[in-house]
This record gives C-alpha cells, sequence and structure tokens, in this order.
C-alpha cells in the first residue's frame, strides 16, 4: 500500500520520509479515525485519505519523529474522519430493516438508507475481488479518480486501466445481479 501512496511523490528522499511516517504513525491514525467514527472500515478509509493528503504535502514534514510530525498525521486522521462522519450525518444511524419498518420515515429518508445500505454491499463485493480489479475499482469508485490518474498512480498504461475498470464493473455487476436473483 505504501508504494501507492509513493507514486504521488517526486522527490526519493520524501519516499523515505513517507514510509517511516507510515509506519510509525498508521496505527495511530487508525485509533484516533476510529474514535471519532466508530467503524473499522470506515476509520481505514479515513486513514488512506489522510495518508493521500499527507503524500502531497510532504514539504511539510521535515523530522518524522518531531511532535509536529505526529500532531500533524493524527490531526489529518481526525479531520478526514470528521469530514466522512459529517457526510453520513443526514443519513438516521437506525439498524436497516428497523428503519424500513419505520412508518414515520419519509421515502427520502429510506431512499438514502437503502442507498447506503447498497454501498456497504458493493463495498463487501469490492473488498473480495481480485487485487488487480479491487485496487482500480476501489481508487474509481471511493476516491473519485479517473482512469488517467490511476494509470498514472499504478505506473500503468491507461488503456490498462480502462480494462481493469471494465471486467471489474462487469464482475460487480454480476455479482449484485446474482445477489438480487437469490434474494
Amino acid at each position: 500500500m505504501i508504494i501507492l501512496y509513493q507514486a504521488l511523490i517526486k522527490e526519493e528522499k520524501d519516499k523515505t520520509k513517507f514510509e517511516l511516517l507510515y509506519l510509525k504513525y498508521r496505527n495511530q491514525m487508525l485509533n484516533v479515525a476510529f474514535n471519532v467514527l466508530n467503524d473499522q472500515y470506515e476509520a481505514e478509509d479515513a486513514v488512506h485519505t489522510a495518508f493521500i493528503g499527507i503524500a502531497k504535502n510532504m514539504d511539510k514534514i521535515e523530522d518524522v519523529d518531531s511532535n509536529d510530525s505526529r500532531n500533524y498525521c493524527l490531526k489529518s486522521a481526525k479531520n478526514t474522519a470528521i469530514n466522512i462522519l459529517n457526510k453520513n450525518s443526514n443519513i438516521l444511524d437506525l439498524p436497516f430493516d428497523d428503519a424500513l419498518n419505520n412508518e414515520s420515515i419519509s421515502d427520502d429518508l429510506i431512499e438514502n438508507l437503502c442507498d447506503k445500505e447498497s454501498v456497504k454491499n458493493i463495498k463487501k463485493i469490492i473488498d473480495d475481488m481480485d487485487d488487480i480489479y479491487r485496487d482500480v475499482l476501489t481508487m474509481y469508485f471511493l476516491y473519485e479518480m479517473s482512469a488517467k490518474e490511476i494509470a498514472s498512480l499504478f505506473s500503468r498504461k491507461e488503456e490498462t486501466i480502462r480494462k481493469q475498470l471494465y471486467r471489474g464493473k462487469q464482475i460487480l455487476r454480476d455479482c449484485l445481479k446474482g445477489g438480487i436473483d437469490n434474494g
């Protein structure tokens, strides 16, 4: 995973510095994000997003072992987690089945709950895919990166990424269709 972030960094010395930063503070950042979100998967997403931001701003890090660097990493994780929490705050936090059975809930809210449940199902399917599809689909859907940006990140041809996205989407579509047929 470190290689993905390092692809965003130009200077070789900054790549080494980033690796040390990642190894030193990743677990602490996960704890901070989890304390905000109370969800392991969302905490991991928050830390991942925070590390993308840190990789793009390695010029702000001078000494990996300094309190400033530690605080910068932890604050990045916390702020990213808060942003995720705020983004999800418009959805009622009831168990899915209970919310659907509550007659006082508006159609819009039910639609939002269905969307949230669908996203969880889609994320689970993508997480279970082979690395080759999981990585490009995650970058495409979760981080809204273009095929060109993903190709640059993975040092692959854009056409290769397009084919992986196409095949990954086919697998996803087949899995979702299978779930609907079986459900």
